[in-house]
């Protein structure tokens, strides 16, 4: 059975791609740092669906997970990276802190999600 792996599952695109994937017939290894009611019945409702919970804002929670928890991620065949922070502003106003903070959560889980299941596909 074909795997699929969704970074920010719990938000609203990343709730329509876990349902999209399911009624395919994949398993599901849905991700989110803030989870929701509408997400764990998700949940709850299938037998085809895992949730993973992962603060992306500290490389280290994701690198911990990938030490602790290695079944969570091995044998995907589909990797999505829908995890994100939007934390709009005007350009001449963005601090080199946001811009760390978005390119933490929004570019380094992904890149080191690749690198992890990548290899095994």
């Amino acid at each position: 059975m074909a795997r699929v792996f969704i970074t920010g599952a719990s938000s609203d695109i990343g709730m329509a791609v876990c349902h999209l994937y399911l009624s395919r017939g994949y398993t599901v290894v849905g991700h989110y740092h803030r989870g929701h009611g509408a997400f764990f019945d998700l949940v709850e409702k299938t037998d085809k669906m895992t949730a993973l919970q992962i603060d992306l804002s500290e490389s280290s929670n994701l690198e911990r997970a990938l030490t602790d928890q290695p079944a969570m991620f091995a044998a995907t065949d589909v990797l999505i990276n829908g995890a994100a922070v939007l934390d709009p502003a005007p350009f001449a106003g963005i601090s080199a802190e946001r811009v760390l903070r978005a390119m933490t959560v929004n570019v380094v889980p992904a890149l080191v999600l690749m690198q992890t299941i990548a290899p095994a596909m």
